[in-house]
């Protein structure tokens, strides 16, 4: 299987310091958007992605490997919380995709927390293939989210 990969990060309109962290290994790729705004969201989206790289290194990649670790990215960045005061609140979001191994085959595997996106380009179209966790998204699934707010929320998280 051949796989290309290419990877780049942007401020935004609004930031002026890109928080975004990203990994492009050999079978997990991911990228980590540090909560802009938040204290420390870029050594957030690091630590998330350092986590992921050294995850890559094991013999084996499953679907439980990937959920130990998301739980792994929580637990290191609430103890660097703990241990720098003036990082308390600090965040990110992760979306990613992991080459796995599932009853001896390989199979894809998509996650995301948070409002960071994974898409799948098939035949020139692209597919959305997450489902964002943010509170924007429930109002919208909800359908309490204010018409007159609708189109801009949509542009900005397009």
């Amino acid at each position: 299987m051949s796989v290309t990969v290419t990877a780049t990060t942007s401020t935004g309109f609004v930031r002026t310091m890109n928080e975004d962290s990203y990994t492009t290994g050999e079978r997990i790729w991911a990228v980590a958007d540090g909560m802009g705004g938040r204290a420390a969201g870029s050594k957030a989206s690091e630590i998330a992605i350092a986590c992921i790289q050294e995850a890559e290194k094991s013999s084996s990649i499953d679907q439980e490997l990937i959920v130990t670790l998301v739980g792994r990215i929580q637990q290191r960045i609430h103890d660097y919380a703990a241990h720098h005061p003036q990082a308390a609140g600090l965040g990110t979001t992760l979306a990613g995709l992991a080459l796995v191994t599932l009853a001896g085959k390989a199979h894809w595997l998509v996650f995301s927390i948070g409002d960071s996106r994974v898409y799948r380009l098939t035949n020139g179209i692209f597919e959305r293939e997450t489902h964002d966790h943010c509170e924007a998204q429930l109002l919208f699934d909800t359908g309490r989210f204010p018409k007159k707010n609708y189109e801009t929320t949509l542009y900005a998280m397009s």
